[in-house]
């Protein structure tokens, strides 16, 4: 694990500069996403969150979101867990559908390495509500840098991997759904309370066009 954990390093540092530059249907967007987490047990932890996501496309409120999921410690460094999110959406201030989300996820404390901590997760998506169940399957893989002059800020670095899997695209084989990549700060509030903020790009290669995302993100976390 240690070597493969060394690997990984470079290679999302390059793919977070693997944005591609050619023409894009283009929309910005802020996403507010508050969340709390909560100890059921020494092992245990169940987390609820909600959130809006703006976004010019939709002519503002583009779609209301409530999740939650349980979580349990597996192995050393290792968490698993199941969760369900309602994404409810909106197109010019009218609902335009919604969607369910049924989703199972494994978090990896992966360890040390360019002076901060480097995490993964790995997520599959069960999606209900537009057509066929859709199959997703998503890997992010995040970098939590050390405090600026040991302070309550941190610089924040993550990169996303979304496929759309077979029969999540009409019969379709497998293919690449799209690609986020992120930089922003963690700013320690409290011992309870954190705030994140930071720039999302998202490009999702599509037929025709590609459709890339600027995306404002805000989200703050309270653990009981």
């Amino acid at each position: 694990m240690p070597a493969l954990r060394y690997l990984l390093c470079p290679v999302v540092l390059c793919a977070m500069c693997s944005i591609p530059v050619h023409a894009a249907d283009s929309d910005g967007q802020i996403w507010l996403l508050p969340t709390a987490r909560i100890p059921l047990s020494d092992d245990l932890t169940t987390s609820i969150g909600a959130g809006a996501r703006f976004s010019q496309d939709a002519g503002g409120l583009g779609q209301l979101l409530l999740r939650g999921s349980v979580d349990v410690s597996a192995a050393k460094n290792l968490t698993i867990g199941i969760g369900f999110g309602h994404f409810q959406n909106y197109q010019d201030h009218h609902e335009s559908g919604a969607e369910q989300r049924l989703f199972q996820q494994a978090n990896w404390a992966m360890g040390h390495a360019l002076g901060g901590e480097w995490n993964s997760r790995t997520q599959l998506e069960e999606r209900f509500g537009n057509g066929p169940v859709g199959v997703r399957f998503r890997e992010r893989i995040q970098y939590r840098g050390p405090a600026f002059a040991g302070g309550p800020v941190r610089p924040v670095l993550s990169v996303e991997l979304l496929a759309d899997l077979a029969g999540a695209t009409g019969g379709r084989s497998p293919r690449l759904n799209s690609m986020r990549e992120s930089a922003g700060v963690s700013i320690a509030l409290s011992q309870k309370i954190s705030l994140d903020m930071a720039y999302l790009n998202i490009w999702a290669p599509r037929e025709g066009q590609d459709k890339m995302l600027h995306v404002g993100y805000a989200s703050m976390v309270y653990r009981f």
